[in-house]
Formats: structure tokens, sequence, C-alpha cells
């Protein structure tokens, strides 16, 4: 079932939605909000900026993200960090925005995130990225090189099709990887988890 359609302009900056007539007012309104998620997706693609598919928290001023395939653990992660870690607080939980700013890697909050309601204007540079997945044991590693970059481009939520907008971003992964902590954490859903990680992150 098609919903409506999105017409963007050459530059990406101007577009018209179009809503079928069958569809009511509440898939409508996610309609408009995932389109305007893929208009600011093309436009800040060679901007420096990219939307990266977590969850984050804030912690000691600086912001952590953690992501993964869908059904990692994410949310329960971050929620995990709220209750276990003193200070801390949850800046989105689906798709915050990275960006350098004068040569820093700096997060901000988004209209998008998820089904949690954490639509918040804040930012506050990154401090690490942690790519989560399941495992029996809590173990993390530092990722490095082709890793962290194919770590970090997985997560970003993007345009795959479309080559400008994967051109753009590519510069901006490629700098993520290269200058900031990439992590995996092999994780249960414990406070166990928690403390390794944020005892990790502390010590680089």
């Amino acid at each position: 079932i098609t919903a409506g359609f999105l017409v963007l302009d050459e530059a990406y900056r101007k577009g018209d939605y179009y809503s079928c007539e069958k569809m009511g007012p509440r898939t409508t309104m996610f309609q408009v909000n995932t389109s305007l998620m893929i208009m600011y997706t093309f436009t800040t693609a060679p901007l420096g900026t990219l939307l990266l598919h977590s969850s984050m928290v804030r912690y000691k001023g600086r912001a952590n993200l953690f992501f993964g395939v869908s059904g990692t653990g994410k949310s329960t992660h971050s929620r995990l960090w709220l209750e276990n870690v003193p200070g801390c607080d949850l800046m989105n939980d689906d798709n915050p925005v990275i960006r350098f700013q004068d040569g820093v890697l700096t997060a901000y909050g988004s209209p998008w995130s998820g089904k949690t309601l954490c639509y918040r204007n804040v930012q506050s540079p990154v401090g690490a990225l942690v790519r989560l997945e399941q495992g029996k044991v809590n173990q993390i590693e530092r990722l490095h090189a082709l890793d962290a970059y194919a770590s970090v481009v997985a997560a970003a939520s993007t345009i795959r099709w479309n080559r400008s907008v994967m051109d753009g971003i590519i510069p901006t992964v490629e700098k993520v990887a290269m200058e900031y902590p990439c992590y995996n954490l092999s994780c249960t859903p414990d406070a166990e988890a928690v403390n390794l990680c944020r005892e990790t992150i502390e010590k680089q």
C-alpha cells in the first residue's frame, strides 16, 4: 500500500508530500515525519553531518552512542545506564545527529527518537561510539580502521541507493572512525555490561 509521495527539488531543500486519500491522520503524520528525515539526510550529507541509528546517553558532559542491528538492545542498554550510572541522561533514543563543528564531533538530540518520547534540543561533544551485540558474557574491545568504519557506516540512517548522499557522508564516516573511539560490546542486559562499558570509556 502506498501511503504517499515525496517530491524534492534538485537541491533537496524543498519538497512536497502528497498523501493518499485512504490514509488516516496518524499514518499521514508518520509519513510526513519520515519525509522530513529523508529531506534532512539528503540536505546535510555533504555538511559533515550524520543521522546515526542509535540510542544516546550523556555522561560527564560527553555523549555516548550505542548502535547495532535491530533487536540488539540499544534502548535497553541506555535504560540500564540511566538506572545504574548517577548523573547521566538520555539525549535521544533512535536517531540522534552527529556533526563536526570547528573540528569537534558534536552530538545533538533530534525530532526522531522512535517510540521513546525524548525530543530534546540538547548537544554535547561525543565521547565514544559503541556497537552492541548480544552475548553470553560481557566483553568489550576497541575497533580500529576498517572495523570502526564498517560499524559506523552500517549505523548511518541514510539513503544508501543514492550515490550523491553516500559520497557526501563517506568523508564524515571516515573522520569519525579514525579520530573517535569506537568499541564493540558483546553483552548481557545487566548492570555489569554498563559498568564494563563505562569503565572502558573513562579510561580512554
